[in-house]
């Protein structure tokens, strides 16, 4: 994504934005209102350089935290350096975007490795204060109900070329939070299908987590390119937010439901050689039947 944001600053012409070109990008609008919705009272503020951010709300799964927080600034926020730090949508959507920087987190004093981010999305209250909603996707083998964050950042400037700078300023919180997921579903599969055998299948109030054994242990030199597509009961495809390989050809790959606590009847799985295309007739290399009931 970040090559796109340098690709749209430096282009002077404007993107026109057309939302059936980027289903994907409409997806994650979709999951940020959701997360948004669930979210729960944290209410912790850290204050650097000016600027006080607080965490109104965090939404916790597991798998992905997500942060609501306002940040407020002593002067005018347009009219200070943090404005800095604010870019357009690469997607020329009309979005606000701003990049948290040198983020260090921590569940139950435990310092973690395995986590991603992009930009989070920024709103104008009013000349003093933004929100900014944030989402990280965790670890897919994090299985933590009571958590204890304890969450570091920074800022990052934009009006860079090179994109390296950086505004003055560290922000910490500490705050406990516990999963929503306590009602999650596991399912025992183990059955083979052609090269590959579903091991299991575990289903929450918002997200699908499959473990599949591939045909080989996937390599930096010998990667696993097949594509893993799972529906639900209506034959919609769920958006994947995660996948990983693990020792002894186990891939865990995460799908978010599509509403939170809809959890279909039955799951299907299918492994696809390249990604199947809408009305082609792509036949798949394995597929998997998961009855929830």
């Amino acid at each position: 994504m970040l090559d796109k944001i340098k690709e749209s600053v430096n282009n002077d012409s404007d993107i026109e934005y057309d939302p059936e070109h980027y289903p994907e990008r409409e997806e994650e609008k979709k999951e940020n209102q959701k997360n948004k919705l669930i979210a729960t009272p944290v209410n912790v503020s850290s204050k650097s350089n000016g600027l006080k951010i607080t965490i109104d709300k965090a939404m916790y799964d597991k798998k992905k935290i997500y942060l609501d927080m306002k940040l407020k600034t002593d002067k005018p926020f347009k009219k200070s350096e943090f404005i800095k730090a604010v870019s357009d949508s690469p997607y020329g959507d009309g979005e606000k975007n701003m990049y948290v920087d040198d983020l260090e987190m921590y569940i139950n004093e435990v310092k973690l490795d395995n986590y991603s981010y992009s930009a989070g999305v920024i709103e104008f209250i009013d000349e003093y204060t933004v929100n900014l909603s944030y989402l990280i996707e965790l670890d897919p083998n994090n299985d933590i109900d009571d958590a204890n964050f304890k969450i570091n950042f920074g800022i990052k400037e934009y009006n860079q070329s090179d994109f390296d700078g950086k505004i003055e300023g560290k922000w910490s919180f500490d705050f406990n939070i516990k999963s929503i997921d306590d009602g999650k579903k596991h399912v025992e599969v183990n059955k083979k299908d052609g090269d590959y055998t579903l091991k299991s299948l575990d289903v929450s109030k918002t997200y699908v987590e499959l473990k599949m054994e591939l045909p080989f242990q996937p390599s930096l030199g010998n990667p696993h390119n097949n594509f893993i597509i799972v529906k639900d009961d209506k034959g919609r495809e769920l958006e994947m937010s995660v996948g990983t390989d693990g020792e002894n050809k186990i891939y865990t790959q995460i799908n978010e439901l599509i509403n939170i606590g809809e959890i279909p009847k039955y799951i299907d799985v299918l492994v696809f050689e390249n990604f199947p295309v809408e009305g082609e007739n792509s036949k798949a290399l394995s597929s998997f039947r998961v009855n929830l009931e």
